[in-house]
């Protein structure tokens, strides 16, 4: 999880890792009238992601720089990465362009949140670079204007998100550190949109998704205990 911080501007590269998420469980209550679904989703980052180097560059630069290992990764304004560095901007006023070097593990369209948890990177990166000294609740608050799943990456690694995903509220841990988990990513990408497009919500589980929360935390603190 990303964590505040004060001090001056830096004029240095930084070089961060960007987690993945995982939904411990996940629970759409309805479809909303902007075309998004609210839902209910125990998330918790796992100790898999990318790697981001953020570089300042020249007050002369027009533009940000990104380059990125997966070349199925598009390095312009469709890039979360990109969007985040503009929201920034947006936000502070601040004019300061970037050289981001992404470094891709988490593969597309699997549902783990890579291309968010690269926007709350960069967003993090971009407020220490430029000595802006913004609250972690800022940065969250602003990163709901790019995407859903954004605001979680500020949170202490576990949260119960809902409305689009956008609200945060963090948890202690679910899982014990060191916890094996076992991911599986079929060849073929989904995409978030499409998915959400194809849902029959009358056909989704009815549960209480805080009766969800509870039951898990119940059957995980005994799977602790058994371990």
């Amino acid at each position: 999880s990303l964590k505040a911080f004060s001090g001056e501007p830096l004029n240095e590269s930084l070089e961060l890792f960007s987690p993945a998420k995982i939904n411990l469980f996940l629970r759409i209550t309805k479809r909303r009238d902007d075309g998004f679904h609210e839902l209910a989703s125990l998330f918790q980052t796992i100790a898999f992601g990318d790697s981001l180097k953020v570089t300042p560059l020249p007050s002369t630069a027009i533009e940000d720089e990104i380059f990125c290992t997966d070349p199925t990764v598009p390095c312009d304004e469709r890039n979360l990465v990109w969007k985040a560095a503009e929201l920034f901007r947006k936000k502070t006023g601040n004019k300061q362009k970037f050289s981001i070097d992404l470094r891709k593990e988490v593969p597309a369209g699997a549902g783990l949140g890579g291309g968010s948890g690269n926007a709350a990177t960069m967003l993090w990166a971009a407020n220490k670079i430029c000595g802006e000294d913004r609250p972690d609740s800022d940065l969250l608050e602003w990163s709901g204007d790019i995407g859903s799943d954004i605001s979680f990456f500020f949170s202490g690694g576990t949260a119960y998100c809902t409305g689009r995903g956008e609200i945060v509220e963090d948890m202690p841990p679910a899982l014990p550190s060191g916890y094996p988990i076992v991911l599986v990513k079929p060849a073929l990408p989904l995409s978030t949109a499409a998915v959400y497009g194809k849902l029959d919500v009358s056909r989704c589980s009815d549960v209480d998704p805080e009766e969800l929360k509870q039951r898990f935390y119940q059957e995980a603190l005994m799977a602790s205990s058994e371990r």
